[in-house]
């Protein structure tokens, strides 16, 4: 059995489907799945796929993952895929257009109304039996679609009216005429470049914009401004108050996930490549200070304590980090990986989970732990059933923990 799949772009959305080339009788093999990024859904999902295929099939099948472009950029991977070298693959859906030109049409705008619409779609039995017939000839099958975010346009030049498009350098997802001939109409050149191209083009300038999924799913205020996570476009923006517009973008690592303020410095901690950066917010510029975690790891959460940064996340404990060069000064044992992290009352609270949990992604705590900033830490409550982090916050007096799935607020006496 060879497998490849694509993130299709469809209607303003990306949607993530799995495609499986025709069984090649082969009895005992490894399978290699590729995908641009690393630490998202896509990740989630190929990790989940590995153990089930491992395990339904007695280890007679072996599936390794290589996320980041590590079997090359898109366009060799659709290669690899339609020749059979790469099982599986994720990619936005215009660089699947070459195998199949039926693939452009998930790319028409307004095909969706939204995120749920477009799941819908996708999942009904009629719409999945005619796109499973699309590529079967190159020996490809769609087996899972699925809505990745908003598909929008990330530009360094404020893009409010047609005649802004005129001679802007527009990264497209793939050469199909749907991909390119809409922005040509309105004076944009179009540039088809794979994901891992197009970040470092969009941080060089050698494109003025491109079209990408952002996902701004988290939001701080600091400096006197608003700050925004572009998730999808390695960037935090920053928000003016007052105008409610966007006056810098500022370029950071991929996945920005948590964000501090001192002062007139902030440090903004990515979930992908594990990295710590420091911002002059005087001048919006960025220093890159360094690696936290390594491998499957994730930084998600940032807290400063004392003279130190304070960094958790999937696969970590606590790490303390010197905010002046990010080196890191030591690791805490949680007895477990933190969840979300706040400081408050002269020390850091920090919902944990076991590792277990910790694999499947869910934010179901075990207990919060009281971490001071000389690294003693103590268990100041243990979860009685269920409890899921889906927001903790310090003030009043209290650490405050909310669980929608349960739809309980916690209050912990500082």
């Amino acid at each position: 059995m060879n497998a490849t799949s694509s993130r299709l772009a469809l209607a303003g959305l990306l949607a993530g489907s799995l495609l499986a080339a025709l069984p090649a009788g082969a009895q005992q093999f490894t399978m290699k799945l590729s995908m641009p990024t690393i630490n998202d859904v896509t990740y989630e999902y190929f990790k989940r796929m590995k153990a089930g295929i491992e395990q339904r099939s007695g280890g007679k099948i072996k599936v390794d993952i290589y996320p980041s472009n590590q079997l090359g950029q898109l366009p060799a991977v659709v290669e690899g895929v339609a020749l059979g070298t790469i099982e599986a693959a994720a990619s936005a859906n215009g660089f699947w257009v070459s195998l199949e030109p039926r693939f452009q049409v998930l790319d028409a705008p307004g095909l969706f109304d939204d995120l749920i619409h477009g799941n819908k779609m996708l999942n009904d039995p009629g719409i999945r039996a005619r796109m499973a017939t699309w590529g079967v000839d190159k020996g490809v099958e769609i087996l899972t679609p699925g809505l990745y975010s908003p598909l929008m346009i990330l530009s360094h030049k404020a893009i409010r009216t047609i005649a802004d498009f005129q001679g802007q350098k527009i990264r497209t997802q793939g050469g199909a005429p749907i991909q390119v001939e809409p922005l040509k109409k309105t004076g944009a050149i179009p540039v088809s470049l794979p994901l891992g191209e197009a970040l470092p083009a969009m941080q060089n300038k050698t494109i003025d914009g491109m079209v990408g999924a952002a996902a701004p799913y988290n939001i701080w205020i600091g400096a006197g401004s608003v700050w925004v996570a572009d998730d999808q476009g390695a960037a935090v923006l920053r928000v003016s108050p007052s105008s409610g517009r966007v006056v810098a973008r500022v370029p950071v690592g991929d996945g920005p996930a948590d964000m501090v303020f001192r002062g007139a410095q902030a440090w903004v901690v990515t979930h992908r490549d594990n990295t710590l950066y420091r911002i002059d917010t005087t001048t919006n510029a960025p220093k890159r200070l360094g690696v936290v975690g390594g491998g499957d790891d994730a930084a998600e959460r940032l807290a400063l304590l004392g003279d130190s940064l304070w960094i958790t996340g999937r696969g970590i404990g606590m790490i303390e980090a010197d905010p002046g060069t990010g080196a890191v000064r030591r690791t805490v044992d949680l007895d477990g990986t933190g969840i979300d992290v706040v400081a408050a009352a002269g020390a850091l609270w920090v919902p944990v989970r076991t590792a277990a949990v910790d694999r499947t992604g869910f934010p179901t705590m075990t207990a919060v732990r009281r971490v001071t900033a000389d690294g003693t830490v103590s268990t100041v409550a243990t979860a009685r059933g269920r409890v899921d982090v889906h927001g903790l916050a310090a003030g009043l007096g209290s650490v405050w923990l909310a669980d929608n799935t349960s739809g309980f607020l916690y209050r912990l006496p500082t």
